[in-house]
């Protein structure tokens, strides 16, 4: 995979749990964040929709940083909403 994938592939999880983490969760800024990423419209609210069931919004936005757990549950979502990222 590509240096620029795997920076963009990064960089959809960062955004991903950065806008859960913000202040009153706000699904369309996450859709359009993740499709200006380069994200499917359709991938990007696959992703918006099932983030807040997977990720404990409340406890991620008391976090500087997303632990594993939460980092591991933003990658599931992302890869069952058909977005590729790098391997592990």
């Amino acid at each position: 995979m590509s240096v620029r994938r795997r920076f963009v592939a990064s960089g959809l999880l960062v955004a991903g749990l950065a806008a859960c983490a913000s202040p009153g969760y706000d699904e369309p800024r996450l859709q359009r964040e993740l499709e200006r990423a380069g994200v499917a419209p359709d991938a990007a609210g696959c992703v918006a929709d099932a983030l807040p069931d997977s990720v404990d919004i409340r406890e991620l936005a008391l976090e500087q940083d997303p632990n594993a757990d939460q980092l591991e549950s933003t990658r599931a979502v992302l890869e069952r909403c058909g977005v590729s990222l790098p391997p592990r």
